[in-house]
């Protein structure tokens, strides 16, 4: 009897529109579900919800308008994501309505005074595998935020909720973001930029696990590649993230993931702010100069915890998804990360000091045989990334300069020169401690240029 009380009142509150959700979700929220019922099709099924769209401004204006990013932090260039929006459809409290496109990434749904409750279904088409973009065959989903999220400019601060539903006996779900305690699957972002930085692997890869730092690391293991010892793969993994710390001294984070996509290419990375995606070939286990290599991406991308994501050009968040973020400071942002990449191997003993050398002869060997570096300006490069680092033309070697390389050369010179200066009792770590600490902890907010090199000559490491 009470069985059939309990459904009765359940089948009532259904048919009434009533919807339980857990007292923390209680307040407006946007929730996504994602599924993918056919990967064979690379079609990705998203599913978002506005729990009460019943703001004043909303109702003053008559409309929302929902919006797809055009690039991704991390990639300075103009990706169109929205070009892989198909079958976009809405429900405004339940019922369907209008949604019309009015600019290539903008879709407007009419709301009248009493709406309440937003619906949208769109559809993703997923095929193409690198770090900032998405892919769905049969055997695995990999999401990056900016491709695959829709959102409101007006609810952007507010939590966001993931519900992943992943293709049949699919059981991994790798993300830096935190489950919620009443579903394994679902996900919080606390606002829509942490959202945006925590892309999703799902499929059946394997998951290693090691301690640095005194916070837990994962490994998300994508793919198949060659055989490789485990055991000194994170050992190698754990000197790299503790020699990284030395640089700031002090780790931001509860936790950290690498997903880590085997494939037929060459290295990539992209950075995030709990997480980072890294792509390597799949023979790079078995060859010593390519597993080399690729812990120099891993340190690469593993500093960016620091640099980029915290200690940031002023330019570089909060983020403008529809529009060029410009910069001079990449050269900052990218170049001292690549030095700090070579020296980080070195701390950890995982190169030689004659690798090392190596690597910093080969900076300075760019800089002085390649034209364009003469040309282009590292701060000019920084700023036109957006229109020429990411698609060179056959001039490029002569009118172009990598902020990465140049940026590099002139951070060996910046910590040597520090290091004349005071005798050895200074470097270019104590650079990036106060920028961390004067910008990041105590100010929450990124370095403008003319403070990027206004230290106080008082500054000390800690």
């Amino acid at each position: 009897m009470i069985q059939r009380l309990v459904v009765f009142v359940f089948i009532v509150f259904f048919l009434c529109g009533f919807v339980f959700v857990p007292d923390s979700m209680s307040q407006t929220h946007i929730q996504y579900t994602i599924s993918m019922p056919e990967p064979a099709t690379h079609c990705v099924e998203v599913e978002m919800q506005i729990s009460d769209v019943n703001q004043p401004d909303l109702q003053h204006q008559g409309y929302i308008d929902l919006k797809m990013p055009v690039w991704t932090p991390g990639s300075y260039l103009i990706r169109e994501y929205s070009k892989n929006v198909d079958r976009l459809e809405a429900w405004t409290d339940h019922q369907p309505t209008v949604a019309r496109k009015i600019r290539k990434n903008v879709w407007r749904i009419p709301l009248s005074s009493c709406t309440k409750h937003l619906k949208v279904h769109y559809q993703l088409y997923a095929n193409e595998l690198t770090v900032r973009t998405n892919f769905l065959d049969d055997q695995q989903a990999y999401l990056t935020g900016a491709a695959t999220f829709l959102y409101a400019e007006p609810f952007v601060h507010l939590p966001h909720y993931v519900t992943i539903k992943p293709f049949s006996d699919w059981k991994s779900v790798s993300t830096a973001l935190p489950a919620v305690e009443w579903d394994p699957h679902t996900y919080r972002a606390n606002h829509f930029d942490l959202l945006v930085d925590s892309p999703f692997q799902i499929g059946t890869h394997r998951t290693l696990h090691f301690e640095a730092c005194g916070i837990p690391h994962q490994i998300a293991m994508v793919g198949s590649h060659a055989p490789v010892d485990e055991e000194q793969l994170l050992s190698d993994y754990k000197r790299i993230c503790e020699a990284a710390l030395t640089v700031v001294g002090q780790h931001p984070c509860s936790h950290y993931l690498f997903i880590v996509q085997h494939t037929n290419g060459g290295l990539g990375g992209l950075e995030h702010l709990h997480c980072t995606t890294l792509q390597a070939n799949r023979n790079t286990y078995s060859q010593d100069v390519s597993y080399a290599n690729f812990l120099g991406l891993v340190a690469h991308e593993y500093f960016h915890l620091w640099n980029v994501k915290r200690i940031r050009p002023i330019e570089l968040g909060p983020f403008d998804y529809e529009n060029e973020n410009y910069t001079h400071l990449l050269w900052v942002a990218e170049g001292f990360t690549s030095m700090y990449d070579n020296h980080i191997l070195r701390r950890a003993k995982l190169s030689s000091v004659e690798k090392y050398l190596a690597d910093v002869a080969s900076d300075f060997s760019y800089v002085a045989n390649t034209p364009g570096t003469r040309i282009q300006s590292l701060t000019d490069a920084s700023w036109d990334a957006w229109i020429k680092y990411y698609r060179p033309n056959e001039n490029a070697i002569n009118s172009q300069s990598s902020y990465y390389v140049k940026g590099a050369a002139v951070a060996t010179l910046l910590n040597l020169e520090i290091l004349h200066a005071t005798q050895g009792s200074r470097s270019l770590d104590d650079v990036m401690r106060y920028l961390y600490t004067t910008y990041y902890l105590e100010q929450n907010r990124g370095f403008s240029e003319e403070e990027k090199f206004s230290l106080p000559s008082s500054t000390s490491p800690e």
